[in-house]
């Protein structure tokens, strides 16, 4: 793999580095560069020879010092690259990753899966179809990765009291997963896609609200939750022949030294900021601008210390950095 990464970095870089893409595709100089920085970091991206958030500081040291160079009369100032790293949208994404750690930190993602066990009444249909939609909604606000193995990890004490074959097993461990995916578009700070997406538009004058994103998506995760649900319930539990009898579920116990005080100021914090996304065309404040509320509350207020910090998606928001600097 090393030596097949060298070759295609080779035949990316070379070329420009003799004016052939200029002679073979009629680009302009800086095209050109351009052209071979977009070819090399993609294959390495794909490759994942290079972790992927080196790949995005890549991006930009190749840009400072050979496209701006020979970029001549005109050329940007190198602020227009650094200002990548610190978009609107990563603003957005480091936001959205913030109420994700505080979501597993007061322990409110238990809270959730206990309120989703207790309203099943001993369905196991009703259970998949309610621990898709919890999983779908947290996703909404969360990384789909970290929804999805917190989920897992959730109902782990029932998977160990089902047995191996047992159809509802299947059931819930094809739900976690793809619910988390399919939450994931309901808003735009659900997934990293949605949040490149807007930032394509919004360069080519389309703003796309956070309530307008959401009229849109959130009924077709919906839909495809419910129908994903139905789908498992043909194929594994209708054939279950127990019945889809009841039984008994233990979620994890949160933090005991966490008190209900804490858990509600931290609720309260999530739900402004919410609600700050979902009427930012009302207000007329940005949505990276309202991103910056839960990040200064949280950890201005110690409410998340600096293990928390230090344990956010860095390497997440370098890549998107990248990506930016790569358009």
């Amino acid at each position: 793999m090393i030596r097949a990464g060298i070759v295609f970095s080779s035949l990316a870089v070379i070329p420009a580095l003799f004016g052939w893409y200029q002679n073979w595709l009629g680009l302009t100089r800086p095209q050109e560069i351009n052209l071979a920085i977009a070819l090399l970091v993609s294959f390495l991206w794909v490759t994942e020879l290079f972790p992927l958030y080196v790949t995005g500081f890549l991006v930009l040291f190749l840009e400072l010092v050979w496209l701006l160079p020979a970029w001549g009369p005109g050329a940007p100032k190198t602020i227009t690259f650094l200002s990548c790293y610190f978009s609107e949208t990563i603003l957005l994404f480091l936001g959205g990753f913030v109420i994700s750690s505080a979501i597993t930190s007061y322990g409110l993602d238990s809270s959730i899966a206990r309120f989703v066990i207790q309203k099943t009444k001993g369905s196991a249909f009703l259970l998949v179809l309610s621990l898709g939609f919890a999983t779908a909604f947290l996703s909404c606000f969360m990384n789909n990765t970290a929804t999805a193995a917190m989920m897992l990890g959730l109902v782990s004490s029932m998977m160990k009291s089902l047995e191996e074959n047992n159809p509802l097993r299947k059931s819930l461990l094809f739900m976690v997963p793809f619910s988390a995916n399919l939450g994931g578009i309901g808003t735009p700070v659900g997934t990293l896609p949605n949040v490149i997406g807007i930032g394509y538009l919004q360069e080519r004058g389309l703003e796309i609200g956070f309530l307008n994103w959401m009229g849109f998506a959130f009924p077709v995760f919906i839909l495809s939750v419910f129908a994903l649900a139905i789908l498992l319930y043909i194929v594994y539990l209708k054939k279950d022949k127990s019945g889809n009898s009841v039984f008994s579920i233990q979620v994890m116990d949160t933090d005991l030294s966490l008190s209900k005080r804490d858990r509600s100021i931290a609720l309260g914090i999530i739900s402004i900021t919410i609600f700050g996304w979902i009427t930012s065309d009302w207000h007329g404040i940005s949505n990276g601008t309202v991103a910056l509320f839960p990040v200064i509350v949280f950890f201005g207020f110690r409410l998340l210390d600096l293990k928390e910090f230090r344990n956010l998606s860095w390497d997440v928001l370098i890549l998107m950095g990248g990506w930016n600097c790569s358009r």
